[in-house]
C-alpha cells in the first residue's frame, strides 16, 4: 500500500491476532493472516477476504490510515507448516505452535537413520538446521566440529569487492539499489553488464530493476519461469503491474537465457499477467 510509516514497523493488535505494518521499498507491507489451507499448495492465492481483513484491522487500529482496496498494489500468499498439538488437535492456526520439532524415525520404530524437521520458520531456520546436522552427526557416531553458523554472515553480506564496482559505470541510485539487493554479489551482476552493457538499462522508467537482474536470476538463482524472475528473484512485479513493456523485456531476457521458443515465452507472459490481474483492476 501507500506508505504509512517510513522508518518504523507498527504492530496493530486485534482481539484474536496481531498484524504488522512494515516499511518496505517506499511503501507499506501489511501482514500476516493465518487462514487454514488444506488444498493443493499450487493453488494458494491471495483471497479478497484476507485483503479485506488486513485493511479493516489496520484502519481500526490506525484510523488516520484510511486505506481502501485501491491502495493495495499487490499481495502474495504462502504456506507455513505448523506442528500439531496432540493435546489440542482443534487449535486454530494463529494459536498453533510456531516452534519446530526434530523427529528421529528410528527411535519411534520407523526407518533407522531417517530424521525429519517439522515446523519452524525462516527466522529460526539456521538454528533448526544446526540442531538437525548435530543430530545426524550423532547418528553417524561422528564428533562434529562446533557449528559456526551463528557467527557466519549470510551469502552476499561480506565486505564488498571493489574491482568491478569501480570500473562499471552506473548511476548512483542504481548502484545503491543493487547493493541493497545483492550485497557483495552485486559484482556478479556488474560482470554481466561488463560483458553486455545494454543489461544496465532499467526494464521500465517506473522501477529500478535492470536487465542484468533477470539474466542473473536465470543463470545464478535457478529461476526457471518468468514468475520466478519477476516475483521471486527480483521485485519487478511485487509493487504491482510494471507495464506490458517491462514484462515483455524480462520475458525476452529469460527466453534468451533459457532457450525458450516464442510459444513458451508468450505462455510465460500470460501467467504473469494472470497473477497481476486482480490488482490491476483496482488501479
Amino acid at each position: 500500500t501507500r506508505p504509512l510509516s517510513h522508518r518504523h514497523a507498527i504492530a496493530v493488535l486485534d482481539r484474536s491476532a496481531h498484524f504488522f505494518v512494515l516499511p518496505w521499498r517506499g511503501h507499506s507491507l501489511l501482514a500476516t493472516t493465518d487462514t487454514p489451507f488444506t488444498g493443493n499448495p499450487d493453488d494458494v492465492r491471495v483471497e479478497e477476504a484476507d485483503i479485506a481483513l488486513l485493511l479493516d484491522t489496520v484502519n481500526t487500529g490506525l484510523p488516520d490510515a484510511r486505506l481502501t482496496r485501491d491502495d493495495v498494489l499487490f499481495g502474495y500468499a504462502g504456506l507455513r507448516p505448523l506442528v500439531a498439538d496432540p493435546a489440542n488437535p482443534t487449535a486454530d492456526t494463529y494459536g498453533a505452535s510456531r516452534g519446530s520439532e526434530i523427529l528421529d524415525h528410528g527411535a519411534e520404530g520407523g526407518p533407522a537413520g531417517l530424521i525429519s524437521a517439522i515446523g519452524g520458520k525462516w527466522t529460526t531456520s539456521r538454528s533448526l538446521a544446526e540442531k538437525v546436522v548435530d543430530r545426524i552427526g550423532m547418528q553417524l557416531d561422528h564428533s562434529p566440529r562446533p557449528c559456526l553458523t551463528a557467527h557466519r554472515l549470510l551469502p552476499g553480506s561480506e565486505p564488498p569487492e571493489h574491482a568491478l564496482t569501480e570500473t562499471v559505470s552506473l548511476p548512483d541510485d542504481t548502484r545503491e539499489f543493487l547493493w541493497q539487493c545483492y550485497g557483495n554479489r552485486m559484482d556478479e551482476l556488474l560482470g554481466l553488464i561488463a560483458e553486455t552493457p545494454a543489461l544496465a538499462a532499467p526494464l521500465t522508467t517506473e522501477r529500478p530493476e535492470i536487465g542484468a537482474q533477470i539474466v542473473y536470476a536465470a543463470r545464478a538463482e535457478m529461476a526457471l519461469t518468468l514468475e520466478d524472475a519477476v516475483f521471486r528473484r527480483t521485485g519487478l512485479c511485487t509493487l504491482g503491474d510494471p507495464g506490458a513493456t517491462a514484462i515483455a523485456a524480462a520475458a525476452e531476457l529469460m527466453a534468451a537465457a533459457l532457450g525458450w521458443d516464442d510459444t513458451h515465452r508468450l505462455a510465460q507472459i500470460k501467467q504473469v499477467e494472470e497473477k497481476l490481474a486482480p490488482f490491476r483492476k483496482t488501479r
